[in-house]
Order: structure tokens, then sequence, then C-alpha cells
């Protein structure tokens, strides 16, 4: 169960848990702030109910014969190697260690990779958002679409005459990372055109967005970014 207090776009401005599994409060925090609500309303009670569906089987792909935690905070990959400590040795279930995975640290990614010969399997948890260094600030991940509407400063990025003469055109794509201010921490290119990464690199970096608050408090966000380079018809 949540309270959530909203903006005058309908938008998610703050969240709180009122009540629920320490376990899923954090991805149901990330969820609501994604919604969007009927205009005028000033807050709103939501909740959200997990559960497995009926047919979920398990994802069998082999024993699990090791843990690999990278690019987690210690006291992170201790509680992952303690939830995790009783599957070791056992037929893995992939989707019940990626819901385990996701319910004590949301953003992480789950990867396996099993030696053909003996059968065992390693699995590897990591930061999906590995190369931002990990602050102070506590951190959620949020959709790029819904970053996108908390954009207060927008630099529109120049597009490179040069280019345009090639007819070069398409979308730049970052992975970024935005303080609790509102303004970037970091960006990485993840794709794109190299004769468009710097001019839509300078523009972004210059982009300022609404603060994200969770429990009244200022949160960093992880995003994607999406920069398009369109030719006129």
């Amino acid at each position: 169960m949540l309270s959530i207090d909203l903006a005058e776009d309908g938008s998610a401005a703050d969240a709180r848990v009122i009540s629920g599994p320490q376990e899923l409060r954090r991805a149901a925090l990330e969820a609501v702030l994604q919604w969007q609500f009927k205009k005028g309303q000033p807050s709103a009670q939501v909740s959200l109910d997990f559960r497995l569906a009926p047919d979920q089987e398990p994802v069998q792909v082999g024993k699990l014969k090791s843990i690999r935690i990278a690019d987690a905070p210690a006291g992170v990959a201790e509680t992952l190697r303690a939830r995790l400590a009783q599957l070791e040795s056992q037929p893995i279930n992939a989707r019940e260690i990626s819901q385990i995975v996701g319910a004590v640290a949301a953003g992480y990614r789950t990867s396996f990779t099993k030696d053909q010969a003996t059968g065992d399997v390693t699995l590897t948890i990591a930061d999906a958002a590995a190369g931002f260094a990990q602050g102070d600030a506590p951190r959620i991940r949020i959709g790029g679409d819904v970053q996108a509407t908390k954009l207060v400063n927008k630099v529109t990025p120049l597009y490179p005459p040069l280019v345009k003469q090639v007819k070069v055109q398409g979308t730049v794509r970052f992975a970024a990372l935005i303080g609790v201010d509102g303004h970037l921490k970091g960006l990485t290119v993840e794709s794109g055109h190299p004769l468009l990464v710097e001019s839509a690199q300078t523009a972004v970096q210059q982009w300022v967005y609404q603060p994200t608050l969770l429990n009244g408090n200022p949160v960093e966000v992880l995003t994607a970014i999406d920069v398009n380079y369109t030719l006129a018809p």
C-alpha cells in the first residue's frame, strides 16, 4: 500500500510506502513513480499485489555452481549472497533467482554461464547501470518517456550542418544518472551514429529535471535519454 502526492499534470511528485514486505517496497515505489493519474487530484492511495502466475514453471538450465556479484555495494552483495546461498548446488530456476535479485536490489541484472562439459552454472549479478559511481544518495530507475516529462530546462541539440549534407540521421541513446538536484551527474553513450554523438552530448549535459522524491527525500535517477535527428522530407 502506497500514498502518492501528485503534481498538477497528474504525474507522481512523491511516494511513500504505508505497508508491505520490505523486499518489495523499492520495486513498488519505482513502479508508481511512473504512473499517470487524473489531473487535478492532490494525492492518491494505491495498492500493488505481487503474485506469481500459477503457470510459471521453473526454468532449469543446470546446477548453480557459483555466484559472482559485480558493481554492488558491500551491504547489497552480502544480502544477495545470504538470500541465494541456499540455492547453490540446486537446479536453477532462472525466474526465481531474477525475482529474488530484483526484490533485494532493483536495477540489477542476472546472467548465467554454463559449463557444457559439467553442466555447472555460474550466476553473475551486476548493476544494469555499471559505470556510474555509487554515491551516498539512494537511487532508482525510471523509464525514459516518464523522466522526459520532468524536464524543466531542455537545450535543443544542434544538427551539425556537415552531417546534414551527408544525410546522416538517427537516434543517439544515452544511459543517464540524474542527481538529487535534477542536474546530470553521469552520461554514457549506448548507441548512435558517431557524427551525431558530440552534438547530442553537448546539449543533454545542460538539461535539468525536476527532482524526484521518495518519502519526501530527493533520490538519484537512472534513466535512458534518446535524442532524435531527422532530416526534413
